[in-house]
């Protein structure tokens, strides 16, 4: 008896660079953060110890899943500056509590997205 050949495994729709699903999560997350910036500078003006580097980068950890009733809830894994060292306990609270409560649409049902998102804090901001 003849056997056909075994159908060839398959990524889930997005992952697999073709665009779609990711490309409209990374675009949404995108588009929040850039219209969270003003809040994130405020963040650093109020927090920033005396001794923050100028011209610092921040790097955000975050984890995207989706809430049926809420839409996408972002949770901040880890904030940490450039050289991955963690930054001021303060400042990682604002940051972070910032980027929570950012509103994002609903993925997939059951889909969860890890992002990293770098942001630069200007002299300007302190």
């Amino acid at each position: 008896m003849p056997h056909a050949a075994p159908k060839p495994p398959s990524l889930p729709a997005g992952s697999d660079g073709s665009g779609t699903d990711l490309d409209h999560v990374a675009t949404n997350v995108m588009d929040a953060l850039k219209e969270a910036i003003p809040f994130l500078a405020e963040c650093y003006k109020a927090n920033a110890p005396a001794s923050a580097r100028r011209g610092l980068t921040v790097r955000a950890a975050m984890t995207l899943t989706t809430d049926p009733d809420i839409g996408t809830v972002i949770d901040a894994d880890q904030i940490f500056d450039d050289n991955h060292q963690p930054i001021d306990k303060k400042l990682d609270d604002c940051l972070r509590n910032t980027m929570q409560t950012l509103q994002l649409p609903p993925l997939e049902d059951g889909q969860t997205a890890k992002v990293e998102y770098s942001f630069r804090f200007d002299d300007d901001d302190k």
